[in-house]
């Protein structure tokens, strides 16, 4: 096999818009990737993983502005993972307030 190329990989996204909320959306996300060999030679093998991720959006008005409020946690089950070059990203989040002008 090529190096970094995975014989499966799956993507499922969900996002939920709460009608008891107006303007608030939650989301969700699972990525599968296959084991892949580090190198052409097929010598190291990289193990499989599987990322789930989750989050919301807010949109609302803010002194008279549109604006978007989402946060997000990524890697939610904490997986150890290694990547082709650098060990893989552990539990994270965000969050952003843009405000449109």
């Amino acid at each position: 096999r090529p190096a970094g190329a995975p014989k499966r990989q799956f993507v499922a996204n969900a996002d939920y818009r709460l009608p008891q909320v107006a303007g608030l959306s939650v989301f969700g996300n699972v990525r599968y990737l296959g084991d892949f060999y580090y190198d052409d030679a097929n010598t190291v093998l990289i193990p499989d993983r599987t990322i789930v991720s989750t989050g919301f959006q807010y949109q609302t008005e803010l002194g008279g502005r549109r604006t978007l409020i989402t946060g997000s946690v990524n890697n939610l089950s904490n997986e150890k993972y290694w990547d082709r070059n650098t060990l893989g990203e552990a539990i994270n989040g965000a969050l952003g307030l843009p405000v449109y002008w």
